[in-house]
């Protein structure tokens, strides 16, 4: 019954800070299909143009792990050790795409005001065969892999408490949405909640290519992760520990934000700010485009040079 009440006290959190985000989630999509010019109505895309000259003077390329001691005075086995370190980082970097992932979110400070990556722990489990205190055999589980990935999170994914929040660390709480089919949700959550994802008016296996919304919680507060589907509202999917054990809790630096006043951490985009100015510039390219269409150019010429007909009719 405690989980119960638990499962909806967050579900009802979520829902308050979706009403919260929704019109700056929908704000992500509209500055996305202007920048990309979908609905070919820019067709000076000054915006475009201003984004890509901003993009290498904010991050450009991989960083090279550079390490140095507080402590200056000779010691041969400390110069190892940050020798080591860096070799590590080094590795790190190069076993995956992590300049990709730093794109990724330089693209959306720039575009949506917020830049976010995340880090995930993947470890790799097998059963091996060791020997105890007492020198008897025996078969324990163990990690045999362990990885660390900088992975990309959309903006348009993020929520977070809004309550009484006025800076970032006021902040007790951020969900992601993870967009699941039904199988998928099963599979990784369990059997137990398949009766109540799938829907018994549709056919069970065309339903369970439907997809689903799972939340993914980093409760601060009580250092807990929780997964969260809105359709099983009797109990959480999975309830996880601090399993990173990282200063802040949270798997993410703070983002990287752009306008803020100490008044909340929704953020305003720079395209809000410049709107006006770029609705402008389209309008007077329009006008311009209208008034030339509207251009009739009228002339003589010596008909002994017939050639110079063709002149008047050239696109000039």
């Amino acid at each position: 019954m405690m989980e119960n009440k638990e499962v909806e006290k967050w579900i009802g959190r979520i829902g308050k800070a979706k009403k919260k985000w929704d019109k700056y989630h929908d704000l992500i999509k509209t500055i996305r299909e202007y920048y990309t010019n979908e609905s070919d109505r820019n067709k000076q895309n000054i915006f475009w143009s201003s984004i890509e000259t901003l993009k290498p003077f904010i991050y450009f390329k991989a960083p090279v792990p550079y390490i140095d001691r507080k402590d200056k005075k000779q010691n041969p086995v400390a110069d190892m050790a940050v020798k080591i370190l860096e070799r590590a980082l080094e590795w790190d970097l190069s076993r995956q795409d992590f300049d990709g992932v730093i794109k990724y979110a330089r693209n959306d400070y720039l575009l949506s005001g917020l830049g976010l990556t995340y880090e995930q722990v993947n470890s790799e489990i097998a059963r091996i065969q060791t020997i105890d205190e007492l020198g008897n055999p025996i078969e324990i589980e163990a990690v045999t892999k362990a990885t660390v990935d900088t992975l990309y999170f959309d903006p348009k994914d993020f929520i977070c408490d809004c309550q009484r929040v006025k800076v970032w660390e006021d902040v007790s709480w951020v969900a992601q949405k993870i967009e699941m089919t039904k199988r998928e949700v099963i599979e990784q959550f369990g059997e137990d909640i398949a009766d109540e994802l799938i829907d018994p008016a549709h056919d069970k296996e065309q339903d369970l290519d439907n997809d689903t919304c799972v939340w993914r919680i980093w409760d601060k507060k009580d250092k807990q992760i929780l997964y969260v589907s809105e359709k099983v509202k009797d109990k959480f999917l999975r309830a996880d520990g601090d399993v990173l054990g990282v200063e802040g809790f949270y798997p993410f630096p703070k983002p990287v934000f752009a306008t803020l006043s100490n008044n909340g951490v929704i953020p305003v985009p720079d395209y809000t700010e410049i709107k006006c100015l770029l609705d402008e510039l389209d309008g007077v390219n329009d006008r311009m485009s209208l008034t030339m269409k509207a251009l009739k150019v009228s002339g003589c010429y010596d008909s002994s040079m017939p050639e110079l007909a063709n002149l008047l009719a050239k696109d000039v």
